[in-house]
C-alpha cells in the first residue's frame, strides 16, 4: 500500500470567485409598506348548525327530534336550512338538550346581528342621519 500526503489546510489552494457587479447595484428597491385589511371576522354559527350538529352527535334525525319535541320534520328542517326559531321552538328544544332557551335565543341574535352589522347595516347607514348631539 502506498502512502498519499494530502497537502496542508492553510496551504491548500481554494477557487476565489471574482464578482463581476458591485454590490450596489445588485440591490433592490425598498418596498413601500402597504397597510393591509384585517381579515373580515366569521360569523357566528348558526341555530341550524349548532341544532344539526347535536342532532347529529344524538343520533337523531329530523322526524325523530320533530316527534320527540312536540314539532314537525318541516320545522326543524326549517331551522336547520336558516329559517327563524321561535321563542317556544326555542323552549322545546333547550329542554330536550338539557340546555338553555336563551342559550338557542342567543344564538340567533349574535348570528342575525352581525350579519345585519356586516351587510345590510352598511346600507342602512346611508341613508339615516343621525340625530345631532345636543350639549
Amino acid at each position: 500500500m502506498s502512502k498519499v500526503e494530502a497537502t496542508p489546510p492553510s496551504t491548500a489552494k481554494k477557487p476565489v470567485r471574482v464578482s463581476t457587479t458591485s454590490k450596489s447595484a445588485t440591490k433592490r428597491p425598498a418596498r413601500k409598506s402597504v397597510a393591509r385589511k384585517a381579515p373580515e371576522p366569521l360569523p357566528p354559527p348558526t341555530v341550524g348548525a349548532v341544532l344539526a350538529e347535536k342532532m347529529r352527535a344524538a343520533g337523531l334525525s329530523a322526524t325523530k327530534l320533530g316527534a320527540r319535541v312536540g314539532l314537525n320534520r318541516q320545522t326543524i328542517t326549517r331551522v336547520i336550512k336558516g329559517g327563524v326559531l321561535s321563542l317556544e321552538q326555542a323552549f322545546r328544544i333547550a329542554l330536550f338538550f338539557n340546555t338553555s332557551t336563551k342559550y338557542w335565543v342567543d344564538l340567533q341574535y349574535e348570528h342575525e346581528l352581525f350579519m345585519l352589522e356586516r351587510i345590510s347595516g352598511r346600507y342602512i347607514t346611508e341613508e339615516i342621519t343621525p340625530l345631532p348631539v345636543v350639549s
